[in-house]
């Protein structure tokens, strides 16, 4: 809280905002992903109220430049924001600025960014907001920020998003999954109750892909698409 900073969901939801509403401007945007190092020498020079002082002036400062409020905490020492592209933002700057007016050396937070291009050229404007929506939140919760290697597993895991968003835009649309009948049977008497229509995915996990489904908000379009395929297959018995 003490950063102002959207937390980590509601930041991905409103970078998905950010990028839709630039996209139908035809405005280039960015990410800016912002990692702060030495938060722990900080802390214990200058008690846990520093970092929060920190954090609440870099706060300011990404929230004063967020496209539609698209600026959250990503995590224990990190933070994101999506801006205009021709917007260049001197974090480190900010932090120095922020650690001398609490009387601290300025070196000691020192601040690690990584500007990455948000195109979304090859999907529909929902899709790449769900993809964009999707990556932040993998990044957030499982990719390391290791020096130069950030913005190439950005890119690897926006890449992969793009890809598995296609290929369930594909499945769903084309019906390209197995339905099979599983019984329910009733304890009492061992007699078939009804039977649960269960997708099958050929080379690929149906959990994995229903999870991925839920990640991206295309879960109601997969269950309609089954619902669709097992009316089908019951009126042509």
């Amino acid at each position: 809280p003490a950063s102002g900073l959207l937390e980590a969901e509601d930041c991905a939801a409103a970078a998905a905002d950010a990028l839709g509403e630039a996209r139908g401007l035809r405005q280039d945007v960015q990410l800016t992903l912002v990692r702060l190092c030495g938060l722990d020498a900080l802390r214990a020079r200058a008690g846990e109220g520093a970092v929060d002082r920190l954090f609440a002036e870099i706060g300011a400062f990404l929230n004063a430049h967020a496209l539609r409020g698209a600026a959250g905490r990503m995590g224990p020492d990190r933070c994101g924001v999506v801006h205009a592209a021709e917007t260049t933002l001197d974090i480190a700057a900010e932090a120095a600025g922020a650690l001398r007016a609490g009387g601290l050396l300025t070196g000691l937070v020192t601040v690690e960014d990584r500007r990455i291009a948000l195109g979304s050229e090859g999907l529909a404007p929902a899709d790449a907001a769900k993809a964009l929506a999707f990556t932040l939140r993998r990044f957030a919760e499982n990719e390391p920020f290791e020096g130069d290697s950030l913005a190439e597993a950005f890119r690897a895991l926006v890449d992969d998003t793009v890809s598995r968003v296609t290929q369930l835009r594909a499945l769903v649309g084309e019906d390209s999954f197995e339905a099979v009948f599983q019984p329910i049977v009733r304890l009492a008497d061992g007699r078939v109750s009804h039977y649960e229509v269960l997708a099958r995915v050929e080379a690929s996990s149906p959990a994995d892909v229903i999870r991925f489904a839920e990640g991206i908000g295309m879960i109601e379009e997969l269950d309609l698409a089954v619902c669709s395929r097992a009316m089908a297959l019951l009126e042509s018995e």
